[in-house]
């Protein structure tokens, strides 16, 4: 089974315990999300979505741009 690298805003809702979509598109326009359009589909990476939920974990506020500090006790593999 391959690994799912793109998310539809519908789970990406999901993964983050059902927040609304205004708030996903919030996210993204902040940059904690990353989107990528294909057609008419906003579509959320997973890398950017794992890297906010690390963010959140350790309370850090830097963008997804900036690297992360390795963590061998997350759950979710550091970036």
């Amino acid at each position: 089974m391959t690994e799912q690298r793109l998310l539809s805003v519908k789970d990406a809702q999901a993964q983050l315990g059902g927040i609304s979509r205004t708030t996903v598109y919030e996210l993204i326009k902040s940059g904690d999300l990353r989107r990528v359009k294909i057609g008419a589909r906003a579509l959320i990476t997973s890398e950017s979505l794992a890297a906010y939920l690390v963010r959140q974990r350790h309370g850090s506020a830097q963008p997804y741009d900036e690297p992360l500090p390795v963590c061998c006790s997350c759950p979710i593999h550091c970036v």
